[in-house]
């Protein structure tokens, strides 16, 4: 009849605004639970790229393709996090190497400034710490009769060519000190130049030894 036809009518209207509306709010929730995925994924890489490799996503994003790279992310990270800790271990023993050498290791800018000086280089030149005399030029601890051999020497290896060199100097507290180096270029990732690197032993009781030798030896010549 043209009654429930009518009625019939009005039911399918009614079942496709409610399917209509069903499917609007299943896309509105998709997008926005994608889109919280997203910011999640976000927010751990900015992590991430602050130093924070112990940031972990997979558990908060699940399924699909973006769970899959939340998986993949976190392995990044955890491969990220190892390299750092092997990093740090080998940074800590070659320090420790370097600050136990009973030799002066240190390095130089092509101003002759100091860079770094371990333990025993301290001790040579009297300084009590490194921040005593970082960044201070070197030039002024060598005696005036080696100082420009020594910034000859300096200027060969930021030309690339390593070089050694006996020479003397006056420490901190007046103490003079004659010294045998042999300096090196050390360059950045690029092959660039940055540094000298020495490598400097305490040569002064050797030196002493051997002209109190030449003076026995002088002496013994002129009783003869």
């Amino acid at each position: 009849t043209r009654e429930a036809s009518r009625a019939l009518t009005r039911s399918m209207l009614l079942l496709s605004s409610v399917l209509f509306l069903a499917c609007g709010c299943a896309i509105l929730i998709g997008k926005r639970c994608i889109g919280d995925r997203i910011r999640v994924l976000e927010g751990a890489s900015e992590r991430l790229a602050g130093g924070d490799p112990q940031v972990k996503v997979c558990e908060l994003v699940v399924g699909g393709e973006l769970g899959s790279l939340a998986r993949t992310f976190d392995a990044m990270a955890e491969q990220l996090h190892a390299r750092e800790e092997a990093l740090a271990r080998s940074e800590a023993f070659l320090n420790t190497v370097i600050q136990t050498e009973p030799e002066c290791v240190k390095m130089l800018d092509r101003e002759g400034r100091l860079q770094m000086m371990n333990s025993a280089g301290l001790a040579m030149i009297d300084a009590d710490s490194l921040a005593q005399v970082q960044g201070e030029c070197m030039y002024t601890l060598v005696t005036p009769e080696y100082r420009e051999a020594f910034i000859e020497l300096t200027e060969n290896v930021f030309r690339g060519v390593a070089g050694n060199l006996v020479f003397e100097t006056t420490g901190l507290k007046g103490r003079r000190v004659w010294l045998d180096t042999h300096a090196v270029p050390f360059r950045n990732d690029q092959g660039e130049i940055v540094s000298l690197l020495g490598i400097t032993r305490d040569i002064t009781e050797h030196r002493k030894s051997e002209e109190e030798r030449q003076e026995n030896l002088l002496l013994f010549e002129s009783l003869m």
